[in-house]
Order: structure tokens, then sequence, then C-alpha cells
């Protein structure tokens, strides 16, 4: 890992690559919670795509994950499938042929779990094995139709996309992101950390609302990456026609009793939407790039500044430090992110997305 400066002397350090995160194993379902293979209908061994209800009729009776922390069926499959349903007349003729091939591919993944015995299974390894699927369904959804693929996707198809990701937030936005990236990687067969970057941000919070507020606030850490995100937007006057951002929760928080003092990591990816265009146009030219380290810049002088203050109805944050590095699992440099006062403070992992998408 290499480190370096930006323009006006702001820490940075450069990551290397993607990095899974560990999570320790969790116990395996008991068979006595599941519904018996026999009782699961027909249907659920030959799905087609059309019905999102297939995960909860299916694969959430085989294996009730509900509510648990790797619920991969009600929290995402079928939050997502149902979006591309809502969304379905905004792609074109292509792209709806692509939606129709993903969504079927993604349950046909998903029939040997429900058809193999549940009890050497766990959420979390159902909730992985979904993911791990994600990428050759993008890529490949028709095997006898190679051209329709997320590869080939025009521009507004792959803005599309992006917008039914960005609709849910917090839901696995993260894994989901990472699938998208490690897709783009198989189509383009480029390393995407020389076309990224990502930005870590330390935020302190100073309250205005009660003590409790602030933890059920926490605990809709979704909301509170978007509450923070839309107030750096409007801090620095982004231009919505020309910069789109996707806030996202990670996986951490901790409130301390006697000082109240609460930290979460939340993690920003924002996008130049000209530069999408300029590149499915083939129109590419370094004023994207610039443009983006433009927007780095003013944040870096807001913060030296002082200036980059988010007001809310529940207290006032402040941004105080920033660093930058190129993949979804920048740490901390020199492991200096550490609470050093009594201010509530909240780390904010703030990812800058700059994507090159070269349709050769």
């Amino acid at each position: 890992m290499g480190r370096s400066e930006l323009k006006n002397g702001t820490s940075i350090r450069l990551a290397q690559s993607f990095k899974p995160t560990n999570t320790p194993p969790l116990p395996t379902l008991e068979s006595t919670t599941n519904t018996p293979l026999s009782t699961l209908p027909p249907a659920c061994y030959r799905p087609d795509g059309t019905n999102c209800e297939w995960y909860k009729d299916c694969l959430e009776k085989k294996y009730p994950c509900q509510d648990q922390p790797a619920d991969y069926a009600m929290k995402y499959a079928t939050k997502y499938c149902e979006l591309y349903t809502k969304n379905y007349n905004d792609f074109s003729a292509t792209g709806q042929k692509w939606v129709d091939g993903v969504r079927k591919c993604l349950q046909i993944k998903m029939v040997p779990l429900i058809s193999q015995s549940s009890s050497s299974n766990t959420c979390e390894k159902i909730k992985n094995e979904a993911f791990a699927s994600h990428t050759p369904c993008y890529t490949d959804p028709y095997p006898d139709s190679p051209l329709i693929s997320f590869c080939y996707l025009g521009f507004k198809d792959t803005f599309f996309v992006f917008n039914t990701i960005k609709s849910a937030f917090g839901t696995e936005f993260k894994a989901s992101m990472e699938g998208l990236f490690n897709t783009m990687q198989s189509c383009f067969q480029k390393d995407l950390d020389d076309v990224m970057h990502l930005l870590k941000m330390v935020v302190s919070i100073k309250p205005s609302a009660p003590v409790s507020r602030i933890s059920e606030m926490f605990h809709e850490s979704d909301e509170l990456a978007k509450l923070i995100a839309e107030g750096i937007a409007n801090s620095e006057s982004w231009d919505p026609k020309r910069v789109d951002y996707f806030p996202y929760p990670a996986d951490t928080w901790v409130v301390r009793g006697k000082t109240h003092e609460q930290q979460i990591t939340i993690e920003i990816l924002i996008a130049d939407k000209l530069a999408w265009d300029n590149m499915d146009n083939r129109l590419i030219s370094n004023d994207a790039e610039s443009y983006l380290d433009q927007i780095v810049d003013r944040l870096v002088q807001s913060i030296q500044q002082g200036k980059l203050e988010i007001k809310t109805t529940n207290g006032t944050f402040y941004v105080e430090k920033i660093e930058q590095c190129p993949d979804m699992n920048c740490n901390p440099i020199d492991g200096n992110f550490a609470i050093h006062s009594v201010n509530i403070n909240v780390f904010i992992n703030m990812g800058l997305m700059f994507i090159l998408l070269l349709k050769n």
C-alpha cells in the first residue's frame, strides 16, 4: 500500500484491491425450522423469473432467514426483483430482455439450494451463494444469446441498473455494488483500481435532539447515510444534472453510554453522469476526471476552512478529516481514526466512483 497527497497536502492512502469481509460462522439452520421439501410446490423448482413472490414462497419457506442479519430472500432479492419490475418500462427493448433473463437466472441459481438438505446450510451461506450468482447472471443471462448481457447495455440501461440499486440505499448496497464492479471487470477486463477513488471522512455530531432520538436515528443507519449525503451535496452545491451519489451504511456503529458518544460508518459512491453519457458515445475526455478532482479539492478546502457542516433537526454534523483510497475497504491511516474527545464522532467512509465503461 502506498500513500500520496492531495493538492493541498491532505494525506491519502492508496489501497490495493477489494477484500471480502471476514465474518464469524453462523450456526446452521435447525431442520425443525424448515419446511420439508415435499411441501414446496412444483413451481419452486421451475422458476421463470416473472414472479417476485418466488423468494418468499420457495426460498424463504425452505430457509426461514427473515429478520436475521443474513436475510437475502426478503431483504434483498424480493425488493430488487420488485424494483426491476417497477422500472421495467424505463429500459429499452434489449434492456427489458436482459431484465427478464437476469430475474430468471437469479432464481434458477437458487434451485439447487432448495433441492438439497437444509441441515448443512446457514443463512450466511445462502446469501453468499446468491450474491456470487449475480455476476454470471448479469453478464450471461441467456447462454444461447451472448449479446444479451450487461456488457452490451447502452448508457441509459446501465444507468437504470445503478438507479435500481440506489433505490434501496442501505439494503445490502455494498455487496451489490461489489458484485456490479465484478461484473464490469468481467465485461471490460480492466482493473477498476485505475478508475475509482474512495474518500473517507471523519464527522463529529453535536446533537440537538434528545439522546433517545439520537440512538433511534443511529438504528436507522440507512436513513442517516442518506441524510448526511444530501447535506454534503447541498453544502457543496453539487449539480444534480451532473453528479449522482449513492450513500449506504457499513456494518458497525457504537454507542457510549456515559458520554453519549456515537459512531457509525457509512459510504457514499458519487459519479459523474455526463462522463457516463460521453463514454457511451465514445466522447471520452480528461474533463470528466478533472471535474471529479475539482469536487475533491473543494471538499478538502471546505474541511480545512471548517465550512463543511450539515445542520439537521437531530444535530449538526461536522466533517473534520478526509483521506482517499481506490477501493471499498479503505482502512484508517496508521489507525489514527480514534476518538480523542468527548464529542460524538461518526466515521464516514466516502466512496468516490468514476466508472470508465470502455465498450470496444
